[in-house]
């Protein structure tokens, strides 16, 4: 006889929407199983059983927003990944220069340059072509998880991602770490 596993559905379409933090997620499911008076499993199954279900969720959500990217978007996110041009001396920064570590970087002391640095980078996103479509249903806590994880990640591992992971990681990005600067 085998044991029914903890609702792994259960969790996808109810739980981890809400953006919880992996313990809160196995306290969640503990505290489930008690009221459905199902003797719980061990810790080590438990915490197995959600990391299973938030991988399934995470699967989900990035090809469902990598699907909703054009072409030209992916693209574009692509020539973001490239490497920075170190044989570039020029002191102003042309759209087309700015990479995703220029993104990522403050804009800096107040200058003419960084003006103009930074109308740049805003131009540069703008090009990506993304609206706010692909987000509609996800939760301001889970975009905000994802542009936290991808804020610590290199260029380099950034694009070493899976083609789903990389264009929804980077499109979670540009939602979150420009939006206001945008409208």
């Amino acid at each position: 006889m085998s044991i029914t596993p903890v609702p792994i559905v259960w969790l996808i379409e109810n739980i981890i929407p809400e953006g919880h933090t992996l313990q809160q997620l196995i306290a969640i499911t503990f505290q489930h199983l008690r009221e459905l008076k199902i003797e719980p499993f061990s810790s080590a199954q438990i915490e197995r059983y959600v990391r299973s279900a938030v991988q399934k969720f995470e699967n989900n959500l990035f090809n469902k927003i990598s699907s909703k990217l054009s072409s030209e978007t992916k693209q574009s996110i692509d020539d973001l990944l490239t490497p920075v041009d170190k044989n570039n001396t020029k002191k102003k920064l042309e759209v087309e220069d700015i990479r995703i570590s220029h993104l990522k970087n403050d804009p800096g002391k107040s200058s003419l340059n960084s003006v103009f640095t930074e109308c740049a980078r805003l131009e540069r996103i703008r090009q990506l072509n993304l609206n706010d479509d692909p987000f509609k249903d996800i939760s301001p806590k889970i975009i905000k998880q994802y542009h936290q994880r991808i804020m610590g990640d290199t260029p380099k591992a950034i694009h070493s991602y899976k083609p789903q992971l990389r264009y929804a990681m980077m499109a979670i990005f540009r939602s979150e770490e420009h939006t206001s600067e945008l409208q």
